[in-house]
């Protein structure tokens, strides 16, 4: 929820919402709907940490 509080308001000077709506849910995924994080999603991170620390 920390993006929440970056999220600019729009309307300055004024008390803004926003409203968080659930779009789906994991069941409407079905039997092809894989909690675990897809392995070369990992090995990416790990790149890119490898180059921000090279930096």
């Amino acid at each position: 929820m920390e993006w929440a509080r970056r999220c600019p308001n729009p309307m300055p000077g004024e008390e803004g919402v926003l409203e968080l709506r659930l779009v789906f849910h994991v069941e409407d995924s079905g039997a092809e709907f894989n909690p675990e994080p897809p392995m070369q999603e990992d090995e990416l991170r790990v790149e890119v940490d490898r180059q921000q620390k090279a930096k």
